[in-house]
């Protein structure tokens, strides 16, 4: 995850520190329409850092010792959600309420997005069509589909991105959304 950054929540005097952690598969390029991009935001009160330090520790605990004991894998470092979604339902229902039972204990949050390359490009296109006030999308949408696509991938060549040194990545996508908002 990127460092914290300062923010309060609307309503809220509490600092809250943001955590940003981004992940993509075949996205970059935009030439799998299957690939995806990722994003997720932790906001935490700085106020409880300390009891998500122990909370963290008792969920990777547990989170480990299912991956030994159902999996009978060695235990990761740190929660992996390939490895979630292979617990039975029963293991994977209690650490998503403990992972709940975090976020009220500490009052944090968290924001996320996950877009397929497809639906990037095409929820570009369409906001092109309702912007000349079109309703949908015509039906030979694969020829606009491909040159958005490139003109998209193009920028993304230009900009780069180095998501595992910094957020870039995951700016840039912001970047991208506003360009097709």
């Amino acid at each position: 995850m990127a460092g914290p950054q300062d923010h309060f929540a609307p309503g809220n005097p509490e600092h809250y520190d943001l955590y940003v952690d981004e992940s993509f598969y075949r996205f970059w390029g935009l030439d799998d329409p299957n690939g995806n991009f990722c994003y997720l935001i932790y906001g935490l009160p700085t106020s409880q850092i300390s009891t998500l330090t122990v909370s963290h520790a008792e969920l990777l605990r547990t989170f480990q010792n299912l991956v030994v004991t159902k999996l009978r894998e060695p235990a990761p470092p740190e929660l992996k959600s390939g490895l979630f979604r292979r617990f039975p339902f029963a293991e994977r229902r209690r650490l998503a309420l403990q992972m709940r039972n975090i976020l009220h204990i500490t009052n944090s949050f968290v924001i996320g997005e996950f877009q397929e390359v497809r639906g990037f490009v095409l929820e570009s296109i369409r906001s092109d069509v309702a912007l000349t006030g079109g309703a949908e999308l015509p039906q030979n949408w694969q020829e606009l589909y491909d040159e958005r696509r490139d003109q998209l991938a193009k920028t993304v060549r230009e900009e780069q991105p180095d998501s595992r040194q910094s957020c870039r990545g995951c700016f840039l996508s912001l970047q991208l959304l506003q360009q097709i908002t």
